[in-house]
């Protein structure tokens, strides 16, 4: 099997659909274990998390947040936004109109450090992002001292690298551009 024939068979091993109160729960857990937590400010309740996943779920926010499923199995959570939905971040990370913002986690620590990551961001890519009217390329900005993360991204086709401010943190600027497609 060549190259591009495996990593089409990895690719489509991942299913992503919209995030669900049913979901709440195991997010919570996901975003309590250490391994995750670590990446945000604190560790948020359960009753927080139903405050800010439940407006995305029922759209009352311009982020859209998806579990990300290996062979039927939940194993991490993805969600993306249009970097022009957010100024403050778009401006900080040089983004152009159509640049996509795509943040995501394995939830499972047993997940962690296979290559799960970097094939669910590739795949989340291709099927979601690179899906959106008039996207450009996919953003993502993680923590400079986030090494697993960097290494997901490149792995998964992002480049860059530039650390730039953003609100009272800062994030290295990974950009993956989108294969422009032809009209039918």
């Amino acid at each position: 099997m060549d190259e591009q024939s495996s990593r089409s068979e990895a690719l489509s091993r991942f299913t992503f659909r919209r995030l669900a109160f049913v979901d709440l729960r195991r997010l919570h857990g996901w975003l309590s274990e250490p391994g995750v937590a670590r990446w945000y400010r604190s560790a948020p309740s359960l009753d927080e998390v139903r405050d800010k996943y439940g407006r995305r779920i029922r759209g009352d926010s311009p982020t859209r947040s998806s579990m990300a499923e290996l062979d039927g199995r939940p194993v991490g959570h993805v969600q993306w936004y249009l970097s022009r939905e957010y100024p403050d971040y778009h401006q900080a990370v040089g983004a152009d109109g159509g640049w996509v913002g795509v943040d995501y986690f394995v939830g499972d620590p047993a997940d962690r450090g296979r290559g799960v990551g970097s094939a669910m961001i590739d795949a989340f890519v291709e099927q979601v992002v690179a899906k959106l009217a008039g996207a450009t390329a996919a953003v993502a900005s993680p923590s400079p001292d986030n090494a697993a993360s960097i290494r997901a991204l490149e792995n998964a086709g992002f480049a860059g690298g530039d650390v730039v401010a953003v609100g009272d943190s800062s994030e290295v600027v990974m950009v993956r551009a989108l294969r422009l497609r032809s009209s039918p």
